[in-house]
């Protein structure tokens, strides 16, 4: 059986919609990573890979903030979306389950990746990092952290979390119309690589996409690696040369703050 049938079959004989199965998912893995990270800081475990420090606000500080954003500006989306049609919506026409293959896989992951790069850098550099936008958006509260606790990924103000985690994420999706195995991974997972970039951990910086590299010179510098960092393509940062290697050259090839300081 194909697993989207059986993610239909549950959702359809427990009558629970889709999207809400997809949020608890997300937010299980979510919470359980920033929960894994927030164990390797306070035993200090694998502090050789821990590049970033000195957050003033710690995990109990940021919780409450995270969970009300999560529940009142992520999940209402979600259960809309599927409501009008737009997205989580696992039977066609004829009732069938829709299901996809290994290559529509591939390519719906693709379109994911570059989806999300192109909304989440257009919120991010033209709205939130403008002038006005920065106070106005509140973005600021965002940058108030140091890209060294995972769960500040998404400790943020309202407006700034709607342009950077639910316009990203929701609109590409919707624009999709994927199966319900890719629906539950792009959600469920989605938010893996902003909680690791924001650990201030570097496990694999000559990995390409696996360097927190980019995301931390963001929170470091403001003006550069505008796009998302791991898991993301990139594509926009590139394209308008404001990655930090473009805006800061004697960075050019570094993947690691560690190593970096070291080679001077």
């Amino acid at each position: 059986m194909h697993p989207s049938e059986v993610i239909a079959n549950f959702c359809a004989t427990r009558h629970v919609p889709l999207s809400l199965v997809c949020f608890i998912c997300h937010a299980v893995v979510f919470h359980g990573g920033c929960a894994l990270f927030a164990l390797l800081d306070r035993k200090r475990w694998l502090q050789r890979y821990k590049e970033l420090k000195g957050d003033q606000l710690k995990y109990r500080d940021m919780i409450g903030c995270v969970l009300r954003n999560q529940l009142l500006l992520l999940l209402p989306p979600m259960l809309l979306c599927e409501r009008l049609g737009w997205a989580f919506v696992y039977r066609e026409a004829d009732g069938t389950v829709r299901q996809e293959g290994v290559f529509q896989y591939a390519v719906n992951a693709m379109w994911m990746t570059l989806g999300h790069d192109l909304f989440f850098y257009v919120g991010h550099r033209f709205v939130l990092h403008s002038p006005q936008g920065f106070k106005f958006f509140q973005h600021d509260m965002h940058h108030s952290t140091k890209a060294s606790v995972a769960l500040s990924s998404m400790y943020m103000a309202p407006c700034d979390y709607m342009l950077e985690i639910c316009v990203p994420y929701l609109v590409p999706l919707c624009l999709l119309r994927a199966d319900p195995l890719f629906n539950l991974a792009a959600i469920t997972f989605g938010g893996i690589g902003g909680m690791y970039e924001h650990s201030g951990y570097n496990f694999c910086p000559q990995v390409p996409g696996l360097s927190t590299m980019a995301h931390g010179m963001h929170h470091t510098r403001y003006n550069c690696s505008f796009s998302d960092g791991v898991g993301s393509s990139n594509l926009m940062d590139n394209m308008f040369r404001t990655d930090y290697e473009h805006m800061y050259p004697k960075w050019a090839g570094k993947k690691s703050f560690r190593s970096a300081t070291a080679s001077g």
